[in-house]
């Protein structure tokens, strides 16, 4: 996954302007307690990123 398929997914779950929000502001402890800004800029994986973020939102599996 590219980042910017990432970033798609998170508007398309919480909107273009909370995306943006969410992601500098929520901890995930399945990306080691960092945001998925914090994550990104480490070089974790985009996939790992977003199983990460699919679980906190409780995502439909579709959207996996």
């Amino acid at each position: 996954m590219r980042e910017a398929e990432l970033w798609r997914r998170l508007e398309t779950s919480l909107g273009k302007v909370y995306a943006k929000a969410w992601a500098d502001q929520v901890v995930l402890a399945d990306l080691g307690s960092r945001t998925v800004t914090e994550a990104l800029s480490a070089g974790l994986d985009h996939k790992a990123i977003w199983r990460a973020v699919w679980d906190k939102l409780e995502l439909a599996p579709k959207e996996r």
